[in-house]
Parts: structure tokens; sequence; C-alpha cells
């Protein structure tokens, strides 16, 4: 008899994607610690719920929707973690981009990711002028330099992604694990 090397059963959502997980665990453990960083800070479920639902609903009103990819050029840490969760919240996809990219292999993962949003570490929104921006109409600029203008792109300033609602991100459709 023939053994397959994987297992074809797909989990039940509320097992494998984010949203639910991470409402589960916020009602059933709050303060339990989710994350540490390496300053020593920590988040715990219930913050990191808090955290994603206030970037998705920031993302959403910036057009982000189900199954829209979005580049994230971040250091490690919590501003990755919340832009990687916030976006999951909503069933858009995540596109990490290496810190170390830059001129056509830059261009190429912009091209290639097909994303009108950028969110980046203002230390490498240079590195933009170079390169050919595909799609990319809108920039999130996250870090110390204050927001400045770059051309033919939007800015917006980390506010974005933390409105001041408290109001819960709506989806269009369920969000199931197969998604992209």
């Amino acid at each position: 008899m023939a053994r397959t090397w994987y297992d074809p059963r797909v989990p039940a959502p509320e097992d494998s994607v984010l949203r639910p997980l991470l409402e589960r665990r916020a009602a059933e453990t709050p303060d339990q610690i989710f994350a540490r960083f390496a300053d020593g800070t920590t988040w715990t479920y219930r913050q990191t719920r808090d955290v994603a639902r206030r970037a998705a609903l920031g993302f959403q009103r910036l057009g982000v929707q189900h199954g829209d990819t979005v580049l994230s050029w971040l250091p490690n840490g919590p501003d990755a973690l919340r832009v990687w969760f916030g976006l999951n919240y909503l069933g858009a996809v995540y596109v990490p981009v290496n810190l170390a990219y830059r001129g056509r292999i830059l261009e190429h993962v912009v091209e290639n990711a097909d994303a009108r949003l950028l969110v980046t570490h203002s230390q490498l929104v240079p590195r933009l002028a170079s390169v050919g921006r595909a799609r990319l109409s809108d920039v999130i600029k996250l870090g110390d330099d204050a927001v400045g203008e770059i051309e033919g792109l939007r800015v917006h300033d980390a506010t974005a992604l933390a409105p001041d609602v408290d109001e819960l991100p709506r989806l269009g459709q369920d969000i199931q694990p197969w998604d992209r």
C-alpha cells in the first residue's frame, strides 16, 4: 500500500487562521505573554489582538482588502509583527522584503508583489528613488524621521496603523486556510 507523504485534510479555519486563533487566545488567556521583544517589552494575547485589530482597521481605511498584497520592508520587532498580524487579520497577503535589497532586486520584488502599498522604515525610503515602483501608490513610513514627500507616492505616517477608534475591521468574506 502506498503511503502519502502529506496529510490531505485541511484544518478548520478556527484552528489555522490567525484572526479566530488570536481572538480565541485573547479571550481564554488575555494576560498571558504572547511576544517578548529585544528591548524587553512584551505583548499579551489581548494586547496583540488589539494591535492587530487597530492595524487591520488602518489598512482597511487605506483600501486594503482580503487577498490584496502589501509589502513590508521592516526590521524584526513590534512594527513588523503589527503589520504582519494586521494584514492577516484582514485576510490580506503579507509580503516581507529583505532589508538588504536595493536596485534591480528591490525593483523585481516590488513588481512581482503587484502591491499598491508598502510599509517601510524611514531609513530605507531613499532606496525607492532609483527603482521602478510598478503599481506602488502608497507608503506608510515608520521610524525616526519625519514623514516627507516621496515623488509619485502618497506618504502616510505611523498613525495610519493606529486609528483612535476601537471598532472591529469588517470582512467581505471569511478567511480560509488556503487563501493566499
